[in-house]
């Protein structure tokens, strides 16, 4: 920790004054012996910024973060509802949570790569997640962004993993294990392909609003986390139980099992189904 009293002499931390003055405010500070004694430390080695306990800037319309490049963070980082459009600067590590939400994000490429609690980045811009840790210790939430695929997520996350109100039609790079629960709701999905999944003792499975029911999607998956099949081998032993509709739209032609009659009848439901749902 630094202790400073008044105005500390930027050239010793080769920082600005209006650099100095907003992790002041962004973070907890005491006075003790007519000294102010603030929860963030310059590295003079890293040109880092440390942080010993939590750090919120949150609302406070930054589109970076005024050139300073963060290294550690002990407790949370909480940068939400700005108008970030790059992580450019954020905590190498973090102890805590981490939350990126409600800006403007296209990517997660200069994120904390250890955050050991959750990790938030919904409500952004995003098209990948490439850049995101590789294991969360809590959830991982990336609800409401332009997600297309699960490229580059964790690939475990100890608690929950969101990625619910997105343009998911597969769960390509899905993570190999979470601990809770699987929120997927409001997407484009018509396959499970991608999902290798381990689930802890308590399994949460949300795939409400997507083109295949939910209760279709849930049954595929749950059959490959009790018997360890397969998608292919899954939806090829539940076939006969799944109704027509969610049929032709799950259909792909690695399907052996369809014949070709059976092929034709569910392009024509699909077809039929789309023509309804331009009506």
């Amino acid at each position: 920790m630094i202790g400073i009293k008044h105005k500390p002499n930027s050239l010793v931390y080769d920082l600005t004054t209006e650099q100095i003055d907003w992790l002041n405010a962004c973070t907890r500070s005491v006075y003790k012996n007519g000294y102010e004694t603030t929860y963030w430390q310059f590295n003079s080695k890293t040109g880092e910024v440390d942080v010993k306990e939590d750090f919120s800037c949150v609302g406070q319309d930054l589109t970076d973060f005024k050139g300073i490049r963060f290294g550690v963070v002990a407790g949370s980082f909480n940068c939400r509802y700005n108008h970030l459009t790059t992580l450019e600067g954020s905590p190498r590590e973090v102890g805590a949570s981490f939350n990126c939400s409600n800006n403007q994000l296209t990517s997660l490429e200069g994120s904390p790569q250890e955050v050991r609690e959750s990790f938030n980045c919904s409500h952004n811009q995003l098209t990948s997640l490439e850049g995101a840790p590789r294991r969360i210790k809590h959830n991982f939430d990336c609800t409401d962004n332009q997600l297309t695929t699960l490229e580059g997520a964790p690939q475990r996350v100890g608690a929950n993993f969101i990625c619910n109100n997105n343009q998911l039609t597969s769960m390509e790079g899905a993570p190999d294990f979470i601990g809770r629960g699987l929120y997927c709701a409001n997407n484009q999905l018509t396959s499970l392909e991608g999902l290798s999944l381990e689930f802890g003792r308590s399994s949460i499975l949300d795939f409400s609003v997507n083109p295949v029911s939910s209760g279709v999607l849930v049954s595929i998956l749950r059959r490959m986390n009790s018997k360890g099949d397969s998608y292919l081998q899954a939806v090829n032993i539940l076939w006969n139980e799944i109704p027509l509709e969610d049929q032709s739209l799950l259909y792909r032609p690695e399907f052996y099992w369809v014949s070709e009659e059976e092929r034709r009848k569910l392009e024509l439901v699909k077809a039929y189904q789309e023509f309804k749902g331009m009506l």
